[in-house]
């Protein structure tokens, strides 16, 4: 785990991007690799899920994804007006999408769990923490 846990908090969920969310960066590898710069994708596509971390403890959610550009946000709880689940059509398929919590004041923006599996299970866990 990335985040160092602070006195008192604990684990509730910790996810990574789902490898469907990458889906376009693999369908490349799979129809360039004939010519050599397929391995290029996988290698995309497979950092893109390694460098995405999501969690959610009893203080704090905490979002860090990105290839070439590294975006990591957190915030307390109490911070957090809201979430918002955003699923495309192939996205409700698949059951993955980005959660949204929306934060009090500017303090991080927002905080994305980009290509979660099951976003609605996610948010719940959030939602019951939030209460």
């Amino acid at each position: 785990m990335v985040l160092n846990l602070k006195e008192g908090e604990r684990l509730i969920y910790e996810g990574k991007a789902s490898w469907w969310n990458f889906w376009f960066l693999i369908y490349l590898g799979i129809m360039t690799i004939f010519w050599g710069v397929g391995i290029i994708f996988f290698v995309l596509a497979y950092r893109g899920r390694i460098n995405s971390k999501y969690i959610i403890t009893n203080k704090r959610v905490y979002s860090k994804y990105g290839i070439i550009r590294r975006i990591v946000r957190d915030a307390p709880h109490d911070k957090i007006h809201d979430t918002a689940i955003i699923q495309g059509v192939i996205g409700r398929m698949v059951n993955i999408g980005d959660l949204r919590f929306n934060t009090a004041g500017g303090y991080a923006s927002e905080i994305i769990f980009k290509g979660v599996s099951d976003p609605l299970r996610v948010n719940a866990h959030a939602r019951d923490l939030t209460k």
